[in-house]
Parts: C-alpha cells; structure tokens; sequence
C-alpha cells in the first residue's frame, strides 16, 4: 500500500517530502474498525466518542493525570464540556480510575480504558428490530441528582457529578447508602461532598455495604458518643465533690 510519495523540486531539482508525508510521519493513531462500526453499540454522544478516541491516543500520557485544560485546548472545547464527556464515559462503564500506590507510598489515581478494550473483545452481533436506547444526560443517568440539588439549594457542578458518579460506578456504592451518608451531613451540619465522601470512606473500610449495617454503625458511633459524655460529666461530678473547703478559725482574725 502506497503510504507516501516524493515530490519534485523543477526550480531547484531538490527533491521533498510531501505535507502528508510529513504530517503521518508525526504518528498517526490506528482504530480498530469494528470500533468505528459499532459505535452506535457504544450508546454514547458524538463528542464522548471523540473523547474516547482521543484518550486512546494519549493514554500513555494520560495514564497518571488527566489535565483537562490540555485536553479542553487540543479539542476546542470548555473545560466543564470535558467534564461532562469524562462523566459520561464513566458512568457508560468504559473508563475508570484505579488507585495505586507509589514508592513513598503515596496513593494516586490512574486513568484506565481497559473497560473499554473489555468491552470491544466481545463478540457484538447486531441485534435486528431491538431499537437503540436514547442517549441521556449524567443528570439523568444519576436518581441522585435531585435529591442533592434539594439539600444543596443549588444545581451540581459538573465536578461534583462526577464525584457521585465515581461513588456509584468506582466504589459501587448503592444509591440508598449513598443518601444515608447525604442525610448523616445535612444532620451534622456539615453539607458538602468532600464529608459526605469521608462518611462512604469511613464505611468502606469497615465493609458496610448496605443501609441495614451503616445504621448499626451510626448507632454504635451514637452510643459511644453519649457514653463519653456520660462519662465525661461523671468525672466531673466527682471533681467538685472532692474538693473540701478547708477548715479556718475565724478566731485567728480577732
């Protein structure tokens, strides 16, 4: 196959390699064909596709960070456009964000496709007559996003989408635990995600995974609590009580 050819020079015999030429010589990014045919498959927007095309291409790059201001420059979009498309290829399952743990042991995100490739191996036949899902917005796609929006006072930032999002699909968090850990901060005055993503922590490392056992934990945590008060005053009562007023001879001062 004829992938290049040579231009000549007549003025100064000289001979050149052609623009295309030079522009394929600067890499160029291969695509399975069955991705481009199943793309309706894929049941994603227009530009999470070329998102996702364009992550193939940089995910080496990409793996450690993923530097939405780059991605948005290259691809001429706005920054929360970028957002927007990263949410919905996560919440379509065909990336994801693995935890990984450094030399200094510090741990870190790493954007992974391997969903993706999971996905393209399987056999995908056509399926007659079956109509296509409509393709439906991460707001849609989250139940939780009213309620949030209802306690917050305010429309989700895209950021914060996605953090919901990574509860769902990286941690898999059920929807109902989710709401409970939501309920537990508006009860402690303490409404954002970054506490809310602390309570869903605090339960993942003791492995409780349903509504049932975080309820027994918050009432065990509730219990310790007031017995600590109890406690605490107890103690208290029992300092004043051994304080003795000291015995004076008010004949002294005569």
């Amino acid at each position: 196959m004829l992938t290049s050819f040579k231009v000549q020079d007549n003025r100064s015999g000289a001979v050149k390699m052609s623009l295309m030429y030079q522009i394929f010589s600067e890499g160029v990014t291969v695509l399975p064909r069955k991705m481009i045919h199943a793309y309706k498959d894929l049941n994603i927007s227009p530009n999470a596709f070329i998102l996702l095309i364009y992550l193939i291409d940089h995910q080496r790059e990409l793996q450690h960070e993923a530097p939405l201001k780059k991605v948005a420059v290259q691809l001429g979009w706005q920054e929360k456009e970028v957002y927007e498309h990263f949410s919905e290829l996560l919440m379509a399952e065909y990336i994801r964000f693995d935890m990984e743990t450094d030399a200094q042991g510090k741990k870190y995100d790493v954007l992974s496709l391997e969903p993706f490739y999971e996905w393209l191996e399987q056999t995908m036949q056509p399926k007659m007559n079956e109509p296509t899902a409509p393709i439906v917005s991460l707001e849609q796609k989250l139940e939780l996003v009213p309620t949030f929006e209802g306690e917050f006072g305010r429309p989700l930032t895209q950021i914060e989408l996605m953090q919901i999002a990574d509860w769902k699909t990286g941690d898999a968090f059920e929807d109902d635990l989710i709401i409970l850990a939501l309920k537990q901060a508006v009860l402690n005055q303490a409404i954002s995600l970054k506490y809310i993503d602390r309570i869903l922590l605090g339960w993942k490392k003791k492995n409780i995974r349903t509504v049932e056992e975080a309820k027994r934990d918050i009432e065990q945590y509730n219990q310790a609590k007031v017995n600590r008060q109890q406690q605490s005053s107890v103690q208290s009562n029992e300092t004043i009580e051994s304080f003795q007023i000291p015995d004076f001879n008010w004949d002294d001062l005569k």
